[in-house]
């Protein structure tokens, strides 16, 4: 079966990411990198999941830094 083509920008709903630390749902502690098997899933507004795996995962910081709200505190 053929995957659906989507055009870009989309609406992300929900999503997940699953590592070897361990499944994350709607949130990441950062900064955040992590080596081994990785799988992102992310469920789009128009019903469509995109399924990312790869080996590793890390970020770049780009562009000052803008405050939106405080987090729930630990």
């Amino acid at each position: 079966m053929q995957p659906k083509e989507l055009t870009f920008p989309v609406t992300i709903d929900d999503g997940f990411m699953r590592t070897k630390l361990g499944p994350y749902h709607n949130l990441l502690n950062i900064p955040f990198a992590v080596d081994g098997s990785v799988t992102l899933k992310l469920e789009l507004m128009s019903g469509e999941v995109i399924t990312i795996k790869g080996n590793g995962i890390g970020h770049d910081f780009k562009g000052e830094a803008v405050f939106i709200e405080n987090g729930p505190s630990t």
